[in-house]
């Protein structure tokens, strides 16, 4: 798969934990904050599939 289809997907599944995470907020924080952590954590994994270091190493 192209780094930047991996990347595109990261972001989709980010902005899906995102809008579940504000949904979480006021109800269950804990559950909020998983869910805020794992949008955090995908949002990285795109950018580092956008700048992919070998890509630009050759």
């Amino acid at each position: 798969m192209d780094p930047e289809e991996v990347a595109e997907v990261h972001l989709e599944l980010a902005e899906k934990y995102l809008g579940e995470g504000a949904e979480l907020a006021n109800r269950d924080p804990v559950q909020a904050s998983e869910k805020l952590y794992k949008a955090a954590e995908e949002a990285v994994k795109a950018i580092a599939n956008h700048f992919n270091p070998r890509r630009y190493s050759k």
